[in-house]
């Protein structure tokens, strides 16, 4: 196990928790859908009840309905797309019109268990089209490229179409989301990709994990793709425990991937950072963490390090906690950010911003020291440096649990995040999307 000089950023877990209101007074914006099919977001023209009052699809305002002129009511906190089952989302992209594409699954359409499913939104959120991909069984993107003629998103597929059964699945589709090619890839029932990138000499990297042909234990995996999908080369890594990749950035000169591992390190698992070169081989890794569960599920590459996140269960106060470590160009710690309380917390995304400091989401559990007892999971997001925390702010739109999967810096200073949510507790999660200031606060318009 490396051992760390660590540098703790030792702050006052002050969550400013928001559910409902509006600090713009613009109009708001919001899906009415608690599990309904895809539904473009209603702008209210008058008072809910007020006769005349209209939302801009020409139904009537209702006291049922997120939108009033002039403020957010009920629980409003982001916008949500899905069905009656579950939907959520695992990545997103800001297109460069102003508007998103969500990519994840779908229990509520579409032919199988679940199925990948693309939402191409315009600038005001509302949905433009979506579509779905998939067979009989489970199937499900994990991550996207966007591309000049189209989209690239990569996850899993289990058998149909001619696949075999628990492939890395490749999908490429044009710019209205139809299919024009897809590759299954990796050991037959068990491989998986998390991310999807650009490759630094043409083509694609996925990175997941496969168990090897007569192994019970899984290993992290990175392939390269050419341009129409055709594989060039994959590469594993891992001992005699469970090993997997669940973030991938491409550099220069290789690849860096994130994840954790079981077969080295000091704990149970532990957050694992591997760097390659450009056809895969592993140049060096490193293992942090201590005696219990820790693992990276995000990364972000930097001129001169990384910036691993995740969660620990070795470190902090709670069952898990936020962790993020910053590294040297070797994976060697600079310092570490811990954040979390009694229960469970931890990051799902890392963006490095210009300005040297970084921008988490992922998930915060109710419990008494941020005021939020009797709450359930929430999305959080974060901004920090190295020595403070620059923004504080968990979401959710009613009493069941959310989280975020993804999240992206928009011009301005704004974030959008994406994920699931279940705005009554029981229910099924639809894929939800939260737009953000640069303060955090969740704008009744677009940012």
């Amino acid at each position: 196990m490396v051992q760390h000089k660590a540098l703790y950023v030792s702050l006052v877990y002050g969550l400013l928790y928001i559910v409902g209101g509006c600090s713009d007074n613009s109009a708001a914006v919001q899906s009415t859908s608690t599990k309904a099919a895809v539904t473009p977001p209603h702008v209210c023209t008058g008072a809910p009840g007020d006769e005349g009052a209209t939302c801009d699809d020409n139904n009537p305002c209702t006291s049922d309905d997120q939108c009033q002129v002039g403020q957010c009511v009920g629980s409003f906190t982001g916008l949500h797309y899905g069905g009656a089952m579950s939907d959520e989302a695992r990545a997103v992209a800001r297109l460069s019109d102003g508007g998103f594409l969500l990519v994840g699954y779908t229990q509520s359409q579409g032919a199988g268990e679940t199925d990948g499913w693309l939402v191409r939104l315009d600038k005001t959120h509302k949905p433009v089209w979506d579509q779905t991909f998939g067979g009989i069984k489970s199937d499900q993107f994990n991550s996207l490229v966007v591309l000049g003629d189209g989209y690239l998103v990569g996850g899993f597929r289990n058998a149909s179409k001619g696949l075999q059964d628990g492939q890395v699945w490749l999908v490429k589709t044009d710019l209205n989301g139809k299919q024009v090619w897809e590759h299954g890839y990796g050991a037959i029932g068990s491989s998986y990709a998390e991310s999807l990138v650009s490759a630094p000499l043409g083509g694609f990297a996925l990175a997941g994990g496969v168990m090897p042909k007569g192994a019970t234990t899984r290993d992290a995996d990175l392939m390269v793709v050419d341009k129409t999908g055709q594989l060039q080369w994959d590469q594993s890594f891992g001992g005699e425990g469970d090993d997997g990749a669940q973030a991938l950035v491409a550099l220069t000169d290789g690849y860096a991937l994130a994840g954790f591992t079981d077969s080295s390190g000091a704990g149970q698992s532990d957050m694992w950072l591997v760097r390659t070169n450009a056809a895969g081989d592993k140049l060096w890794e490193q293992t942090y963490g201590g005696d219990q569960d820790d693992q990276a599920t995000a990364l972000a590459a930097l001129p001169d390090g990384f910036a691993v996140a995740g969660f620990t269960s070795s470190k902090g106060s709670g069952q898990s906690d936020l962790w993020m470590v910053r590294t040297d160009a070797t994976g060697k710690t600079l310092w570490e950010f811990l954040l979390g309380g009694p229960k469970s917390d931890g990051a799902r995304a890392v963006v490095a911003l210009a300005d040297g400091s970084f921008a988490l989401a992922g998930d915060t559990e109710g419990n008494s020291d941020n005021g939020r007892v009797g709450h359930n999971q929430a999305s959080w997001l974060l901004h920090i440096d190295q020595t403070q925390i620059l923004m504080n702010q968990a979401y959710e739109s009613g009493t069941g649990k959310n989280f975020a999967s993804a999240l992206v810096a928009l011009p301005g200073g704004g974030y959008a995040l994406a994920g699931s949510d279940s705005v009554v507790a029981g229910m099924p999660p639809d894929m939800w999307l939260i737009d953000a200031d640069s303060k955090g606060n969740s704008s009744c318009q677009p940012q």
